[in-house]
């Protein structure tokens, strides 16, 4: 009878984990220039290679807020033992309404000024 009502309680919680509203969508580089369909109130999370022990950041440098809406922000680090391992700039967004529009982050020394950014990450949004 335990192992019934165990069962059943771990069925239930992955049936309700299923159900929450919006879907988890995981990006990284390799959807660099892509673009990306989602609906109204879809959550993302953009995962990034960084070392902000160099200097370098990822930051954003377009966002159309009315579009998407920035949640969170956090940087993992590595789970190397090495001296200066990079980690990862996690970014999670949130899709607001139907439409188009574009996101841009930056890989740069914020205190670099004039500089160009090492790297770009550039995507296209569609909500419907």
């Amino acid at each position: 009878m335990r192992r019934l009502f165990l069962f059943t309680y771990v069925i239930l919680v992955l049936w309700l984990g299923a159900c929450q509203p919006g879907m988890r969508l995981v990006l990284n580089e390799e959807n660099n220039s892509q673009t990306i369909n989602l609906t109204a109130g879809d959550e993302f999370r953009l995962e990034l290679p960084g070392n902000i022990t160099t200097g370098y950041n990822w930051t954003i440098d377009a966002l159309d807020e009315s579009a998407l809406q920035l949640v969170s922000e956090d940087y993992e680090e590595s789970r190397s033992d090495l001296l200066g391992a990079g980690g990862t700039s996690v970014f999670t967004f949130k899709a607001l309404q139907a439409g188009q529009t574009s996101l841009k982050l930056i890989y740069s020394r914020p205190f670099e000024k004039g500089v160009p950014p090492e790297k770009t990450f550039e995507i296209t949004i569609a909500v419907q």
